[in-house]
């Protein structure tokens, strides 16, 4: 099992020697890189690339054998049933028991209510596009759009994805909210039912409660909702391509359509897209969809609106901004890199190279669930790699965890309680982050130990780096089993 990890580990950690020294020179010795990265990031950089070098030699060579034995052990520990139902329940207690809280809360007028801030831009998006208005002119105020003051009235997604929010724009706000609210969570659940479906046999009524009252009370999913966002679409989507990788036909052409119109509402989740690269049949199927998706919204509207829609992507989404002092942070915040400054930026590309490469080098093999640990590895580079990402968007994780637990909970129980501890933790988090931020560092007088505090605990940081280890144990487990 680690051989596989002793190589990532070994190149890694040279690599990131290599990039330190080299940015060192040019640091000290020019002016280049002087304002834009901190002497504190590249001691990071320094520090990250000896751990892992000296993680791979000494650690992993040295007592590989007995290591290799002392982890299957845990990950196979034997739980009694009584204590694996009562784990669960523990989850799913937790899972339930803050956002229905807060829920009453808002109902009752003590919490904000609901505000659908993300689904007003869509609104108005359609408004203009009802009226003929420019999609991306969003500093001038123009008849027929409804002004809506708590939401940003900018527009992101490309052209043809206006065409989405057409129908509810014929209603009230309020109205064209609540059915927008209907549709996310019928997509979102409908996914994960076809998911569950395909990776297990059929299920309790009970159990099944228990997954869509879970499922619904997962924090970042409750963002999506308060919002209005699109991801619980999204990740009802790629719970749907899962389950089509799940059945390993690689001429099945439907889960590489779903991951690239994923991708297209979203660029950033484009390593979802890993398991294309196991088959170039799949891999053209993704090219001639996102083209032809490309073409139909140049022909539909025109080649201006087309670049307007580049220079927003160009721009991003406060990519390369400041990030705000940690005292500030709130419940969407989540920075996985934030002490490596622009470091980070390069620590995601290595990341996503190396997925793309265990990817790419996957295409030999053909044992149980491959494909899902591939698809996995993609789904948490999209977390982990995209250039600004929110607590929100953390609901993608879902079907990683469904995968994990279905197919963990009888042979490696250690896995098993691990993913469920992991999904504790990204639930958590937006929770955390406000209660410390808002709450507890101001009311103890802590606010200037806040920058080392917050940053630290991010629960969502550790769990996303758990559920990482788990879908690594598991594929390279089965990967020394074929080989």
């Amino acid at each position: 099992m680690f051989r596989e990890l002793e190589e990532v580990f070994a190149k890694w950690g040279a690599g990131l020697l290599i990039l330190g020294i080299l940015l060192s020179i040019l640091y000290v010795f020019t002016e280049m890189l002087q304002g834009i990265i901190l002497g504190e990031s590249l001691y990071l950089l320094f520090a990250l690339g000896g751990v892992l070098f000296a993680t791979s030699f000494s650690l992993f060579r040295g007592h590989s054998n007995g290591l290799e034995m002392r982890v299957h052990k845990l990950a196979s520990k034997d739980l009694s049933v009584s204590l694996k139902k009562t784990l669960m329940t523990i989850t799913w207690a937790l899972l339930i028991s803050l956002p229905f809280g807060v829920l009453g809360l808002k109902l009752t007028g003590i919490a904000d209510g609901t505000n659908f801030y993300d689904f007003g831009a869509y609104y108005n998006a359609a408004e203009r596009l009802i009226n003929g208005y420019p999609l991306y002119d969003w500093t001038t105020e123009y008849s027929g759009v409804t002004s809506l003051p708590n939401s940003p009235d900018r527009y992101l997604y490309s052209p043809l994805i206006s065409f989405l929010f057409v129908p509810f724009a014929f209603l009230p706000f309020n109205t064209a909210a609540l059915a927008w609210s209907v549709v996310s969570i019928t997509v979102y659940l409908a996914g994960i039912t076809v998911l569950v479906n395909t990776l297990t046999d059929s299920l309790s009524r009970q159990k099944w409660m228990m997954i869509y009252t879970a499922s619904l009370g997962f924090g970042p999913f409750v963002i999506t909702f308060i919002s209005g966002q699109v991801t619980g679409i999204l990740t009802g989507i790629l719970c749907c391509a899962g389950a089509g990788y799940h059945k390993q036909e690689r001429e099945n052409i439907s889960s590489s359509i779903l991951t690239t119109i994923a991708a297209f509402f979203k660029m950033y989740y484009a390593p979802a897209g890993a398991p294309l690269l196991r088959n170039y049949r799949r891999l053209l199927t993704a090219a001639v969809t996102g083209l032809t998706i490309i073409l139909t919204g140049v022909f539909i509207f025109d080649v201006q609106t087309t670049i307007e829609y580049i220079n927003v992507l160009a721009g991003g989404k406060g990519w390369g901004s400041a990030i705000d002092p940690p005292i500030r942070w709130n419940i969407n915040d989540f920075h996985p890199f934030y002490y490596l400054d622009v470091i980070g930026y390069i620590v995601r590309a290595l990341l996503l190279a190396t997925i793309a490469t265990v990817a790419y080098r996957s295409r030999n093999y053909e044992f149980e669930y491959v494909d899902l640990y591939i698809y996995s590895f993609g789904i948490l580079g999209v977390v982990l790699g995209a250039p600004v990402f929110a607590t929100s968007g953390l609901t993608v994780t879902t079907p990683v965890i469904l995968f994990l637990l279905v197919t963990t909970v009888h042979d490696r129980p250690g896995v098993f309680v691990s993913t469920l501890g992991a999904t504790i933790l990204i639930h958590a988090h937006p929770y955390t982050n406000e209660f410390l931020s808002s709450i507890l560092l101001p009311v103890i007088g802590a606010e200037t130990l806040a920058s080392l505090i917050v940053p630290v605990i991010q629960p969502a940081v550790w769990g996303v780096f758990m559920l990482f280890v788990c879908v690594t144990y598991e594929y390279t487990l089965q990967l020394s089993d074929t080989t």
